[in-house]
């Protein structure tokens, strides 16, 4: 009697692995480097008090990951013109006349959003680009209130000596996840992108 129900019970088991599909989870999270998706305008290192200092990121649909397999990004999302979205965070950093760096938290009057979205939380520049078709889009200024040395970099900068690479998120549970590491564009060899204003 044991055997039998052994052998119905493997019987079972097979029939069922065999004749039932798995659910297609995709579940997995594919890793970018592309150091060309966030520029600073005309890449401008020189401003006035009063000027702004306008971040742009432009992330195209094509990308290769670190394994050299080309993607489509919108391939993890929906890919719904301005309501897909990628998100990176950046940080506004300040030298000090003390030789240390600080983290500038901002508010929402010394930022303008002109594509994309822009939320702050304290010193955390959370940036939202939507996509348009082709690419997934985002541009802001901050206005320049004092003047000094700064950097822009991601909000690893100041940690663990990290560098100054932001990442890059996108992706839906049931499509799969993608993680771009970028710098932006013209960023010394930490990561910082060096700006002063006069």
């Amino acid at each position: 009697m044991k055997a039998f129900s052994f052998t119905l019970m493997v019987g079972f088991s097979l029939c069922a692995s065999l004749c039932c599909p798995e659910e297609d989870i995709t579940n997995q999270t594919l890793r970018v480097e592309n150091n060309n998706l966030i520029s600073v305008d005309s890449n401008q290192t020189s401003f006035n008090i009063g000027d702004s200092i306008f971040i742009e990121t432009i992330i195209q649909d094509n990308q290769t990951t670190i394994e050299d397999v080309d993607i489509n990004l919108s391939d993890f999302t929906y890919a719904e013109i301005d309501e897909s979205r990628a998100f990176h965070q950046l940080v506004l950093y300040k030298e000090t006349a003390f030789e240390s760096v600080v983290e500038i938290p901002l508010n929402e009057n010394s930022i303008n959003t002109t594509e994309g979205e822009v939320r702050l939380n304290n010193q955390l520049i959370e940036v939202i680009s939507f996509y348009n078709g082709n690419s997934f889009r985002s541009k802001f200024n901050i206005q320049l209130l004092e003047s000094g040395v700064y950097y822009l970099a991601g909000p690893q900068f100041l940690f663990n000596n990290s560098n100054g690479e932001t990442t890059v998120n996108l992706g839906v549970y049931e499509r799969g996840y993608v993680n771009i590491t970028s710098r932006i564009v013209n960023s010394d060899e930490q990561g910082k992108y060096v700006f002063t204003v006069n």
